[in-house]
């Protein structure tokens, strides 16, 4: 299956969802310590739960095998994080939302669905913030083309499992 480019605009997110996350930086999140954000990330996941009705997920820092920045561990419903970053947050966030809330875009596979629902809050809430990660290479699957001057796929993202 061909997949759209970029992946990440295909993808329909809750408004509320984008609302909260546009609140939680507009309030300083990038300014605050550690333990702070920590506890914003931990109240953006109770929220966005809400907002799809699904039960609520576990936040917890720490246990994240070497290389990852967080992980989603289903049995426990526990979103494992080793670095406070709002974006690998709501990747691990939209894990919880498919194991619990069986929410999944159609002709996605799971990390494919997490990462442009993920992007797709993230863009909407606070686009030139998005933007600019994107052109740092710090969000997965997406780079910047010079010659289009726009966002796309990385080259393997049809790859991603």
């Amino acid at each position: 299956m061909t997949l759209k480019n970029p992946i990440y605009k295909s993808i329909k997110v809750k408004p509320e969802a984008v609302r909260l996350v546009k609140e939680m930086v507009k309030a300083g999140f990038y300014r605050k310590s550690e333990a702070e954000k920590f506890d914003a990330l931990k109240k953006l996941g109770e929220d966005i739960c809400g907002i799809y009705r699904v039960d609520k997920v576990n936040v917890k820092t720490g246990g994240v095998v070497m290389g990852a920045f967080a992980i989603y561990q289903p049995a426990s419903k526990t979103i494992s994080l080793n670095n406070i970053s709002i974006v690998s947050f709501l990747h691990e966030l939209r894990h919880h939302l498919q194991h619990v809330g069986h929410l999944q875009a159609s002709g996605l596979n799971a990390e494919q669905d997490a990462h442009a629902w993920s992007s797709r809050i993230f863009s909407k809430a606070v686009p030139n913030m998005f933007l600019k990660a994107v052109k740092a290479g710090r969000i997965a699957a997406l780079q910047w083309d010079e010659a289009s001057q726009r966002v796309v796929n990385r080259p393997d993202y049809d790859q991603i499992r």
